[in-house]
């Protein structure tokens, strides 16, 4: 079985994605001869497969996280203090997730989100929260948020948008100021305004500010990947980015998305509003001890027996012996794949629900072959929540 990179490893690896992306943005402008482009061609086709396995070990991480946090939600839901300091780590995961996101959009890789109706409202208030309990308490944080707001979007992606045009606005004002965040509907768009009274920015920074990798900050203290990463969600959902600024003077970013059909939408839901299961029993195989742990709390927790396999074998074995409802089954495992897994299990009982858990997006969809992804149940990507896991448990038991 291969070694596992370590974490200075992985970060040694994020670091060389950084280097290969402002080649590749040199080729795409016509800098590079065709010997280097051809070499360059090589080595993203090398660092998408890296990326991939950093993407990956990140996740199977951030799950083991959130999972124990959720479980502790559920298990202490009386108990406020342990309520805010769970809710803190679980928004710190969903920041993970965007980095991988981010760096596989990156080294060439499609990153699915989840486009729907929504209020920008919502989104705008949970930024309003984590930057109001995060920022330096100089900073004055007012809003002035109309509504309602209907766009089509993904969540968790528009939070992150809101978050680093925040962070960029708190950098900017390091004696304290004001920030303020606008929102209104005009006509058939949705208007987002975020100011500051920083330091401001001057017309060359202003004209680069979009651009991969530019960061007018020193050493460690950013990567220039934010407003770059902001630019290209935005673009995703149909939406335009613009930045005024001038130096001494602050910073005004105006932000606008096509306003979405008012068809009633998706109300949102109660924090870790989650459906609970009636005994069901679930066989959950995953290779880590820690996201093996996790994710049996998880479904413990939310009304279900649950058995566990650490291996694609074992994994055959019990299901022959005890016949569970379902199988929550993880794909990248050494020895037996769960691709593998699941065609043996189904061999012998054509009926077994199975979904597949994986941290790989694209590689488990672009390696599990069509008859199968019509076998299984489902496919989920980790970091998986508790409300994620009450959704298509019992969709997949139901089928």
């Amino acid at each position: 079985m291969a070694r596992k990179p370590t974490y200075r490893e992985l970060a040694q690896r994020v670091k060389e994605l950084e280097k290969e992306a402002i080649e590749r943005k040199q080729a795409e402008e016509g800098k590079m001869t065709p010997i280097a482009r051809l070499s360059h061609a090589q080595k993203m086709e090398s660092l998408g497969r890296v990326a991939g396995g950093v993407a990956h070990n990140f996740r199977n991480v951030l799950q083991a996280i959130v999972g124990n946090s959720q479980f502790l939600q559920v298990a202490y839901s009386q108990d406020e203090q342990l309520q805010r300091i769970t809710r803190d780590i679980n928004d710190s995961v969903k920041k993970g997730s965007h980095f991988i996101d981010s760096l596989l959009r990156f080294s060439r890789q499609e990153v699915e989100i989840e486009m729907l109706p929504l209020d920008l409202r919502d989104v705008l208030y949970e930024t309003y929260r984590i930057i109001s309990n995060t920022f330096d308490k100089r900073i004055k944080i007012t809003t002035k948020i109309g509504g309602p707001l209907p766009v089509m979007g993904d969540h968790s992606s528009l939070n992150q948008v809101f978050i680093n045009i925040c962070n960029n606005a708190r950098d900017s004002m390091p004696d304290g100021g004001e920030l303020r965040i606008e929102a209104k509907r005009a006509k058939e768009a949705v208007m987002v305004t975020i100011s500051d009274t920083g330091c401001g920015m001057d017309e060359e920074t202003v004209k680069n500010i979009f651009d991969p990798f530019y960061s007018t900050k020193h050493g460690s203290q950013g990567t220039g990947l934010g407003l770059s990463i902001t630019q290209r969600t935005i673009e995703e959902h149909r939406g335009k980015i613009s930045v005024s600024s001038q130096p001494g003077k602050g910073t005004i970013f105006r932000v606008s998305f096509p306003v979405a059909e008012e068809s009633g939408g998706i109300p949102p839901e109660p924090h870790l509003r989650i459906r609970h299961g009636r005994g069901e029993r679930v066989l959950i195989v995953d290779d880590e001890p820690e996201v093996l742990k996790a994710l049996k709390n998880m479904v413990k927790a939310i009304g279900y027996k649950a058995d566990s396999a650490s291996s694609g074998n074992q994994a055959i074995k019990h299901y022959s012996k005890n016949r569970p409802d379902l199988v929550l089954l993880d794909w990248k495992m050494p020895h037996m794949d769960g691709a593998t897994c699941a065609k043996k299990i189904l061999e012998n009982d054509p009926a077994a629900r199975i979904l597949i858990i994986t941290g790989h997006q694209q590689t488990a969809k672009n390696k599990i072959d069509a008859g199968l992804r019509k076998t299984i149940k489902g496919i989920i990507l980790k970091p998986c929540d508790l409300k994620k896991l009450s959704r298509v448990i019992p969709k997949a038991l139901r089928s």
